[in-house]
């Protein structure tokens, strides 16, 4: 016989008493009782069908095996990268056949410092927009809106190289 598995619930004594007057009421045991209620509530909640296995996620494997010549080169690459061998390994495939940029974590973490300098950018922005509105004029010496723009420039031509030596990382021409 098929061991079926085991759905388990602590419940207080009062709950599992009423359960277990219902069950008796019912003329079903607990167990027949629970199945039906749990067959009940997922008729009423049906889920998506489950996708099929290799498709939840990075559960895939794939093994090879690398010449020692071959395994230096990869590690070299890696280290360079700052990333172990299967990440680099999993980042030059998805460059090449998803066509994905492949940043490695610097790169990443320079992004995100990005980002978040556009915040006190952006406030300061506002600030200049709100000095317009009430004032309906500036001065250099007020707004210092030359800085502001180089800034923005500057994070922004950034941002675009950052992303161009990424994204040709793994291209036959680089060296």
């Amino acid at each position: 016989m098929e061991k079926k598995p085991l759905i388990a619930a602590k419940v207080d004594a009062d709950t599992k008493a009423a359960f277990a007057d219902l069950a008796r009421r019912s003329g079903q045991s607990e167990s027949d009782l629970l199945r039906g209620i749990l067959r009940s509530v997922l008729r009423q909640n049906p889920s998506p069908a489950p996708l099929p296995v290799g498709f939840r996620g990075l559960t895939s494997q794939v093994h090879f095996r690398l010449r020692p010549d071959e395994l230096q080169a990869v590690q070299a690459l890696a280290k360079a990268d700052a990333r172990s061998v299967p990440a680099w390994i999993v980042a030059l495939i998805r460059r090449v056949a998803l066509k994905a940029v492949p940043f490695n974590e610097r790169e990443l973490t320079a992004i995100n410092k990005a980002i978040a300098a556009l915040g006190p950018l952006g406030r300061n922005v506002n600030v200049l927009v709100k000095h317009f509105h009430q004032t309906g004029r500036s001065s250099a010496e007020d707004l210092q809106a030359g800085r502001i723009a180089e800034a923005i420039q500057q994070l922004r031509a950034e941002v675009i190289a950052l992303a161009e030596r990424a994204s040709r990382r793994y291209d036959e021409d680089e060296e």
